[in-house]
């Protein structure tokens, strides 16, 4: 059994493309070793891991990727499976949705799937329409920031919300008090 990791960003494979695999691993062995951090946290590799715990392998190889940045980590995981699986339009509204609720900007998010920020900024209105938006994101340099902030300044001038804070981009909105 799979155990639970915060680093399982993408959905599950279908019990048919699990069947596939684990029949695959049964003739072949595992080809593409799991990927493990510094601690021993898989960041890819959970469904050949869950193959192989109930297939009885017990000897599985493994590659360990030491000194990521927990925002590194998540990049890495995402860009590899992007690759490997072929998600449809829900299956990337969900992946978005969770890497936004990991604190990723939108910029972060848009750059990793390859899609235009508009895109981006529609899916999470749908997705987050009945959740609330995270209230910190995490920029490149791995620190978190604010997701939102008020900037205050003396009556008769403008105020500023800061609708995106980090080192990517900041989106304002300016309205006369």
């Amino acid at each position: 059994m799979t155990r639970n990791n915060k680093y399982r960003i993408l959905p599950p494979l279908s019990d048919e493309e699990f069947a596939v695999l684990k029949n695959d691993i049964a003739a072949r062995g595992v080809l593409i070793p799991i990927e493990v951090d510094e601690y021993g946290q898989v960041l890819d590799g959970f469904h050949r891991e869950r193959a192989c715990a109930e297939l009885g392998i017990k000897s599985v190889p493994f590659i360990v990727r030491r000194g990521l940045s927990e925002a590194l980590k998540i990049d890495h995981i995402a860009s590899v499976n992007i690759v490997k699986r072929h998600l449809d339009k829900h299956q990337l509204k969900t992946l978005a949705a969770n890497l936004r609720a990991k604190g990723l900007t939108q910029e972060r998010i848009r750059r990793i799937l390859g899609v235009t920020q508009r895109t981006i900024s529609n899916w999470l209105k749908e997705e987050f329409r009945n959740f609330s938006e995270p209230t910190t994101v995490t920029g490149k340099d791995g620190k978190s920031y604010p997701a939102k902030k008020t900037v205050r300044v003396e009556r008769g001038q403008k105020r500023t919300r800061i609708l995106s804070v980090g080192p990517e981009r900041i989106v304002e909105v300016r309205k006369q008090l």
